[in-house]
C-alpha cells in the first residue's frame, strides 16, 4: 500500500469519526426534550400516587398505600435516570436489558408500540377536521 493510499485512508477514517460524532450530538439533542418530558411526567404521576398512598395509609388500605408509596419511589428513580442520562447511556443499558431478559424486552417494545400508535392517532384526530362538521 502506497503512501498517498494510507493517507487517503486516514482521511476518510477521521471524516467518518467526526460524522459519526455530530450524529450522536444530533441525536442526544433530538432525544433530550421529549426524554425531559417523560421524567417530567413520571415525576408528577408518582407525586400522585404518592398522595394518594398517604390517604390510603390512614385508612383500612394501609398495605395498599404503601404499596403506592413504593411505586412513587420507583417511578422518581426512573425519572432521576432520564434525566440524567444521555442518549449513549441509554442505549447501552437498554441494550444490556434487552440480553438479560428478552422476553421483557419484547413485551416492553409492543406495548411502547402499542402507546406510540395510540398518541399518533390521537395526535392525527385533533388536527383532522370533525367528520361531522
Amino acid at each position: 500500500m502506497s503512501g498517498a493510499d494510507r493517507g487517503v485512508k486516514r482521511v476518510a477514517r477521521e471524516a467518518s469519526a467526526r460524522l459519526a460524532a455530530a450524529a450522536w450530538r444530533e441525536a442526544d439533542q433530538a432525544v433530550a426534550a421529549p426524554k425531559d418530558d417523560v421524567a417530567r411526567h413520571l415525576s408528577g404521576l408518582a407525586e400522585a400516587l404518592r398522595e394518594g398512598g398517604r390517604r390510603l395509609a390512614g385508612s383500612e388500605q394501609g398495605t395498599f398505600g404503601r404499596k403506592a408509596g413504593s411505586a412513587a419511589d420507583e417511578m422518581d428513580r426512573a425519572a432521576r435516570y432520564l434525566r440524567e442520562s444521555d442518549l449513549e447511556a441509554l442505549l447501552r443499558d437498554l441494550e444490556v436489558f434487552a440480553r438479560r431478559r428478552p422476553g421483557a424486552f419484547v413485551g416492553g417494545a409492543l406495548v411502547a408500540g402499542f402507546v406510540m400508535a395510540r398518541i399518533v392517532k390521537s395526535a392525527d384526530d385533533r388536527r383532522s377536521p370533525a367528520a361531522g362538521a
